[in-house]
């Protein structure tokens, strides 16, 4: 929720909204973090990946629910569309929601319309994620 919070103003510019959710996380995300901590002195003792998990599912580590991602191979009003827009979560595994837009929706193209910030535009991870807007790449898919 925190992370749809931040785009909601950007959720107003368009006709309809969909959000789905990923059960896969990124796989360097807590990687990266750990290593951006580690440069500027921070002790983590390896909680970072951790961190990342419960992050991603709203705290709670211990999530068995199946991911709503699926949905968009059989939504009716996204079959009607010949382009979307796509935010994807930093949180999130881009490749495999890209691979599941591309192979099971009629989106066979896509292209980066906006990358995330870099972590190193940052001094710490904190100021990363309360002052950057989405913490998304954000992709167009045409059909």
């Amino acid at each position: 929720m925190l992370e749809w919070n931040k785009c909601i103003d950007k959720f107003m510019l368009y006709d309809g909204t969909m959000i789905v959710q990923s059960s896969k996380m990124s796989p360097t995300l807590g990687d990266e973090l750990e290593e951006f901590a580690t440069n500027r002195g921070v002790v983590t003792n390896g909680k970072i990946n951790a961190f990342a998990a419960a992050y991603m599912n709203n705290g709670d580590v211990e999530r068995t629910e199946g991911d709503s991602l699926t949905k968009l191979a059989t939504d009716k009003k996204l079959r009607e569309l010949d382009e979307v827009t796509v935010y994807i979560s930093r949180l999130a595994d881009r490749e495999a929601v890209i691979d599941y837009i591309t192979n099971n929706t009629r989106f066979k193209n896509y292209e980066l319309i906006q990358a995330d910030y870099d972590f190193e535009d940052f001094y710490n991870w904190y100021d990363y994620f309360v002052e950057t807007e989405s913490y998304c790449n954000v992709y167009v898919f045409r059909a």
